[in-house]
């Protein structure tokens, strides 16, 4: 099974395992029809109109609010987090780094290291978009880089160098 798949693989499997489960009434692939369209949105990934069917928009939506609520919990037992250093991304500008918060409806915060210093850079999530799934999640390292302003492009990045950020 490839581990990378993209945002379109995930959403069009759960497209078309609802189809087979519409057209065959087997159960398994409504499961995995609500598994994978309730995965995307846990994971962040961006919607696509691939899920516009209201019952795969739905289980999306579960997901992504499950998304915020973990986050919610996760910043209650950590006290808010506030006093760390945070600036906002720039355009022009790329960011390698650790994903430290991603259940914000709205930013996504990466610690970045600038002058030998942890620093947390926040993203705005509307700005950011990766062709990989599950990319934009805690403890993902991952470059950020911003060609033109409000356009955040996410990649991977493989290398352990990157473990201590």
């Amino acid at each position: 099974m490839n581990v990378n798949r993209t945002v379109f693989d995930v959403q069009l499997t759960a497209m078309a395992e609802l189809a087979k489960f519409d057209i065959t009434g087997n159960e398994d692939h409504l499961e995995e029809a609500h598994y994978l369209a309730h995965k995307s949105g846990l994971d962040g990934d961006e919607k696509t109109s691939l899920l516009n069917e209201p019952r795969l928009s739905d289980w999306y939506e579960e997901g992504f609010n499950d998304r915020v609520t973990d986050h919610a919990i996760g910043m209650m037992e950590s006290n808010n987090r506030a006093s760390e250093i945070t600036v906002n991304a720039k355009p022009g500008q790329s960011y390698v780094g650790k994903i430290i918060d991603a259940g914000s409806r709205f930013n996504v915060d990466q610690a970045v290291i600038v002058n030998g210093l942890e620093t947390h850079v926040r993203h705005e999530r509307r700005e950011l978009s990766s062709v990989l799934a599950g990319l934009i999640n805690i403890g993902k390292f991952v470059k950020i880089s911003y060609p033109v302003a409000r356009m955040g492009i996410v990649d991977a990045i493989n290398s352990p160098d990157l473990a201590d950020c």
